[in-house]
C-alpha cells in the first residue's frame, strides 16, 4: 500500500506464509520429540509416537513494515521506517522457540531396555518441544532520518543527514539460551543472547557530482 499527499509519501506492507515440511525418520535413526513441555523435564517413559512429527505444520509467520518520507520547507525532509518481524530468526528464516535437554544414560535406560551407544556414561540431546510449538512475538523497531540539502546546481549537490537508528530504544530478543537445564540455579533457558541494538545517532554527509 502506497498513499502520497502534499508533501508526505507512505509505504507500508505485510508478508505472510509458512513452509510445511514433510520428513520422516530412517528406519535405523528414529527421531523422537517427547510429549514434554518445559520446563518439566523428559520422563523417557512417555514419548511421543515418531511418526505424529514426520510433518511439520508451522502457523502463518507475518511480518509488517513501513516506510514514509515528508518534504519540510528550506529543503528538510524528514523520513522513517518501521518493521515488526517475527521472533526469533536464524540465517534470515523465522523459526520456533526450542528447547533442548541433554538426558543421561539414568534417564533414557528405562524406556530403551538398554545402555546408550556411547555407553553407560553417554548422553543423548533431546528436543522436548515439537517445532512450533511455542513460538515468539515480533520484534519491532523504528529508524528515522533528518535530512537538510545543502547546495545543488542541477549537477552536484550536498546533502546533510542526521540518522537515529532504535528511536524507542527497544530491546526486543533476536536470539534466545535453547538449552534446558534441571539445574535451577544454572537454567538459563529463554535467556536472551542477542537483542535489538541500541539507540544511536549517526550525521552524515552525500556528495553528488
Amino acid at each position: 500500500m502506497n498513499w502520497r499527499h502534499k508533501g508526505l509519501t507512505l509505504f507500508a506492507g505485510a508478508t505472510t506464509g509458512r513452509t510445511v515440511t514433510s520428513q520422516c525418520f530412517v528406519v535405523d535413526a528414529p527421531i523422537v520429540y517427547l510429549s514434554v513441555v518445559a520446563p518439566a523435564l523428559p520422563t523417557a517413559t512417555s514419548p511421543q509416537d515418531p511418526m505424529s512429527s514426520c510433518e511439520v505444520v508451522p502457523p502463518f509467520l507475518t511480518q509488517y513494515k513501513g516506510y514514509g518520507v515528508y518534504q519540510l520547507p528550506w529543503g528538510f525532509n524528514v523520513s522513517g521506517t518501521f518493521q515488526a518481524v517475527p521472533q526469533p530468526a536464524a540465517g534470515g528464516a523465522f523459526t520456533s522457540i526450542m528447547a533442548d535437554y541433554v538426558a543421561t544414560n539414568a534417564e533414557i535406560r528405562p524406556s530403551l531396555g538398554r545402555d546408550l551407544a556411547a555407553g553407560a556414561n553417554g548422553t543423548v540431546t533431546l528436543d522436548l518441544l515439537k517445532p512450533f510449538a511455542l513460538k515468539g512475538g515480533h520484534s519491532k523497531q523504528l529508524d528515522m532520518r533528518l535530512g537538510k540539502q545543502l547546495f545543488s546546481d542541477g549537477r552536484r549537490r550536498v546533502r546533510l543527514a542526521l540518522d537515529i537508528y532504535n528511536v524507542f530504544n527497544s530491546s526486543d530478543w533476536q536470539t534466545i539460551t535453547t538449552r534446558l537445564s534441571n539445574n535451577a540455579a544454572a537454567n538459563r533457558w529463554q535467556r536472551p543472547t542477542l537483542i535489538l541494538q541500541a539507540r544511536y545517532l549517526q550525521i552524515g554527509t552525500q556528495i553528488d557530482f
